[in-house]
């Protein structure tokens, strides 16, 4: 089965996704396993955006 789960709730994310899309202004900037996208981030705007939020 697959879901689609829009949400703004990081921790959630992180504990249930298999593959992240981060957008940022209508734009696409990540595609990615969970992994990846909590570990080691390929781009400055998700380390930014992680970075304000506690996870």
């Amino acid at each position: 089965m697959t879901m689609l789960i829009v949400t703004h709730e990081v921790r959630f994310a992180r504990d249930v996704a298999g593959r992240v899309v981060f957008m940022d202004g209508g734009m696409v900037l990540e595609d990615t396993t969970s992994q990846p996208f909590f570990g080691e981030q390929s781009s400055e705007r998700v380390r930014q955006f992680l970075n304000l939020i506690e996870i």
